[in-house]
């Protein structure tokens, strides 16, 4: 038995599992649904999605994707417009309709970041997108290792994309999206741990 134990409601307290046989007994799959439970992790199966919890770890995986990493809140969105898994979009309304298109900076209509999409979206279909969490992003170039850690920016070139380097012309919106969580400088589609911040009119 792995050292990380579930914690459990029991008797309207916390406390930690004594055992799989509870989990089991406790923990029982709707029709169409999996359960597993295992040594060192626990696997939870819904709908297609499934969570892995155990020995100090966690990972999420949302239609496929295996990308999601912390805490996480997922929407869906009509798309307005092509919309490509990583890239930034905003969200508005259409005539009492929620929509989402891609954010871009150089206007402060289109510059509120309100998450990442984890699809490819055509236009009128729906889009799924994280908001908070950490979650890949597609940048305008790749980054270097030395610049983990650094702020990410919507860009006010490219729509849906983020930069490393703020807007600086008047007019623009500076709009940031996050930290980068990860990079080796091979790669635009980094993990970026989002922190979405209000925009900045220059």
């Amino acid at each position: 038995m792995s050292q990380f134990q579930p914690l459990v409601l029991k008797s309207g307290r916390v406390a930690q599992l004594d055992g799989d046989d509870l989990l089991v007994n406790t923990l029982r799959p709707v029709s169409g649904d999996t359960l597993t439970i295992g040594d060192p992790f626990t696997i939870v199966e819904i709908d297609g999605s499934s969570v892995t919890v155990g020995d100090g770890r966690a990972a999420l995986v949302v239609g496929g994707d295996a990308s999601f990493g912390g805490a996480l809140n997922v929407r869906t969105l009509p798309a307005m417009g092509g919309i490509l898994k990583y890239q930034l979009v905003y969200g508005y309304n259409d005539s009492g309709v929620n929509k989402a298109a891609l954010a871009l900076a150089d206007d402060p209509s289109t510059a509120p970041v309100f998450g990442v999409a984890t699809i490819n979206a055509s236009s009128g279909d729906p889009c799924t997108i994280t908001t908070v969490g950490v979650y890949p992003v597609q940048l305008d170039a790749a980054p270097s290792a030395a610049d983990v850690g650094a702020p990410v920016y919507l860009s006010a070139t490219t729509a849906g994309i983020a930069t490393l380097t703020p807007p600086v012309t008047t007019g623009q919106v500076v709009v940031r999206v996050g930290f980068l969580n990860y990079a080796d400088g091979a790669t635009d589609v980094c993990n970026v741990a989002l922190h979405l911040g209000d925009p900045c009119i220059l």
